[in-house]
């Protein structure tokens, strides 16, 4: 099997989920595949191929099914988590990572990218407010930050400014202000 196929089809799979998501947030049929929707996926297929690479080959499959069925079911980062550490048998914390990594930033990316295309200039904050928000984040919350800015000072997984779903485990959204 295929590495660099299966995450592609990843990609493809999560991309095809936030277009479905952005058209309905927005109200607009939104671009599928446009250069810079590319680009963000070829740099996100890159990165993918580094987390996992120490998946036996013939896991990369259920990876790729596993991640495809929690976006159509809608299920929650954390339940995804717990299935790739299962099957994989690797710690909590890689598959935490793994699964927020597959489904959070890389429609958090898609999410900004489509926002821009479709004219909308700036987003409000929209975090969880549950006791695993960063205080940055629940700072931010509610406010309106414009995509050609830095974002939310303080937000970044380093500490400095970062835009939603930017941040290592960010679960935050962006509510397009329209």
């Amino acid at each position: 099997l295929d590495l660099a196929v299966e995450i592609e089809r990843i990609a493809a799979n999560v991309s095809s989920w936030n277009v479905a998501d952005q058209a309905e947030v927005l109200g607009i049929r939104v671009s599928e595949y446009s250069v810079q929707i590319r680009e963000a996926l070829a740099v996100w297929q890159t990165r993918q191929a580094a987390l996992i690479v120490d998946i036996p080959a013939q896991g990369i499959a259920d990876v790729s099914r596993i991640v495809a069925k929690a976006q159509e079911s809608g299920m929650r980062v954390e339940t995804l988590s717990r299935r790739l550490e299962e099957r994989f048998a690797i710690n909590e914390r890689r598959a935490s990572l793994i699964a927020e990594d597959q489904v959070l930033t890389a429609n958090a990316q898609l999410t900004r990218l489509r926002h821009v295309e479709a004219g909308v200039d700036s987003y409000e904050w929209s975090s969880s407010l549950d006791d695993r928000v960063r205080p940055a984040h629940r700072k931010a919350d509610g406010k309106i930050y414009e995509w050609d800015g830095e974002g939310a000072p303080g937000a970044g997984t380093g500490g400095g400014p970062a835009h939603v779903g930017e941040a290592i485990r960010c679960r935050c959204v962006a509510i397009p202000n329209l």
